[in-house]
């Protein structure tokens, strides 16, 4: 069954007219995709279509590179998928 994976990069970039490329890769390097934006405060929302049983295995990564065309500084953020379980208990004075 395919899940449809949701998240959104925001970008805050200090150099003005200046190009930023952002590419997401899979945990092989293959490029899922890449593009190439031009503003001070971007944000993109992507979706990606995952098999479920790829997103809950404990090798499912994403990378996601932000470069600055200018600068060719780039910034590396790792995308992985966490489950657990969460109890919660209430406690009342009687």
């Amino acid at each position: 069954m395919l899940v449809i994976c949701l998240f959104t990069i925001s970008l805050a970039i200090l150099i003005k007219a200046c190009f930023t490329i952002i590419v997401i890769k899979d945990l092989n390097e293959n490029v899922l995709y890449s593009e190439k934006v031009k503003g001070e405060n971007v944000t993109r929302n992507y979706r990606l279509d995952v098999d479920e049983f790829d997103l809950t295995s404990p090798d499912f990564a994403l990378t996601v590179q932000v470069t600055t065309a200018k600068t060719h500084e780039t910034a590396v953020f790792h995308v992985k998928s966490t489950d657990h379980v969460v109890e919660n208990y209430e406690v009342a004075k009687l």
